[in-house]
């Protein structure tokens, strides 16, 4: 025997089709309407307690600092112009192309879709194998203002026993997508049962003017976010466990 959809029924429906479509308006992977010109300033950082200092770190530490400067949106990319000033002075140049759909162009996600929310992928999880998600919106000052702040955590393991593994964690300016400060942690089990651990940090530490004004109500310099790996692995590197 058929039973009737009573309207409690039709009205549940209604909803679910409601909400459903607010979720994939929320992820229409738009960027935020830059001007041309408008850039971006990070220093990059890498530490590890390995006997013998890994090649990223050496790399890395060569670097003085990395600035992105935007030169135009589309409907779902941004193209970024990279310049990498190295401490011996010299700098490259290149130019990426940022997909904020699937997340291709570029290494570091510093740019995503403007205006994410809980729950959503960073990139389409149709195109993208496992992208992170958003798990809070915090607020945070970022170069000493009050902002809202999109957190990432995500693992990619690289055995099935998990010995090998890196730990990632995003923190993003909400309204703009701007990355404000990624760490990765390497972990890599070698002979003898030991571990080593390799940190990489990104630090947002300038930006035009024109992205976001100075809060007079708050003057913190620098990024105040909930890290949670920092603190922890610091002080596993300083003691250079072996």
């Amino acid at each position: 025997m058929k039973r009737k959809i009573g309207r409690v029924g039709l009205l549940a429906i209604f909803l679910l089709m409601i909400m459903t479509l607010m979720k994939v308006q929320a992820t229409k992977y738009e960027p935020y309407q830059f001007e041309p010109g408008s850039w971006i300033k990070y220093k990059v950082s890498a530490d590890s307690n390995a006997t013998e200092t890994p090649p990223l770190v050496e790399e890395t530490n060569k670097i003085e600092w990395i600035k992105f400067i935007l030169k135009n949106t589309a409907e779902s990319s941004v193209t970024l112009l990279k310049v990498t000033k190295f401490k011996n002075k010299t700098q490259m140049e290149e130019y990426c192309k940022v997909d904020l759909f699937t997340g291709s162009g570029i290494e570091i996600p510093v740019i995503i879709a403007s205006n994410l929310g809980t729950g959503d992928y960073i990139f389409n999880s149709s195109e993208t194998s496992n992208p992170p998600q958003i798990k809070e919106t915090i607020w945070g000052n970022i170069l000493g203002v009050r902002r809202e702040i999109n957190v990432a955590f995500h693992t990619e393991y690289f055995d099935p026993f998990g010995d090998n593994k890196a730990d990632l964690q995003f923190f993003w300016d909400k309204e703009t997508g701007i990355l404000c400060l990624c760490e990765i942690l390497n972990w890599e089990l070698i002979k003898g049962g030991a571990k080593v651990f390799t940190l990489w940090r990104m630090e947002l530490i300038d930006k035009s003017d024109n992205l976001w004004n100075e809060d007079e109500t708050s003057k913190i310099t620098g990024i105040v976010v909930a890290a949670v790996i920092t603190i922890p692995i610091i002080i596993i590197l300083a003691k250079k466990l072996k």
